[in-house]
């Protein structure tokens, strides 16, 4: 059965500088744990030996670690990755993505999703969704101060990314949307449905 968002995906969101792709960090990173991390060879042996910046080893010895990898983790600590589209977890990820659409939005930035209900059915069923996924929820105020928005507590820039690899539109105008996430369209009647329920589409 088809999973969603692909760990790919979601890496993919992610800007590495100097590295060909966010794959590419995350296989450097692994290869450096597997092969070198218990090693008792100094920062620049390592350096030279895997053809890393020596500053990069430096990090990953004192426990640091790429974004991307670390959003990864993130994720999958949450059972977000490669989630069965007829589990709980996907059901409040689709709806949440419907909610960016509806009116919420995820920044260019930061990755910061907010959500805008239509009405208190909504309200209510996204809070509940957040809680489902473990990032729990808040009240912020919109930019403008007039608006009150739904957003994470917790882990909220690797939320927003899970859901623009699952095609939720970035930037704050929603509008400037080409299309509807693909999945949408692969599967049956009631993701779409729950997916129209939030968007305000049906009442049904």
């Amino acid at each position: 059965m088809t999973t969603y968002p692909s760990t790919e995906a979601v890496a993919e969101t992610y800007n590495t500088p100097g590295n060909k792709s966010p794959l590419e960090a995350i296989a450097t990173y692994e290869e450096y744990q597997r092969e070198w991390a218990s090693s008792e060879l100094g920062s620049h042996a390592i350096s030279t030996r895997m053809e890393v910046p020596r500053g990069r080893i430096r990090t990953w010895k004192d426990g640091g670690k790429p974004d991307v990898v670390r959003g990864i983790e993130t994720a999958r600590e949450h059972g977000w990755l490669e989630v069965d589209v007829d589990s709980e977890i996907f059901g409040a990820l689709n709806r949440l993505v419907a909610g960016v659409f509806s009116g919420g939005s995820i920044t260019d930035q930061t990755f910061l999703p907010s959500f805008s209900a239509p009405d208190d059915r909504v309200d209510a069923q996204l809070r509940a969704d957040l809680e489902t996924l473990g990032s729990g929820c808040r009240i912020a105020h919109s930019n403008s101060g007039n608006v009150e928005e739904l957003v994470p507590k917790t882990d909220t820039s690797v939320l927003g990314r899970v859901l623009v690899a699952l095609g939720a539109p970035k930037g704050s105008k929603v509008e400037n949307a080409e299309r509807l996430p693909s999945y949408l369209y692969q599967h049956p009647e009631s993701t779409q449905y729950a997916f129209a329920r939030v968007c305000g589409h049906t009442t049904h």
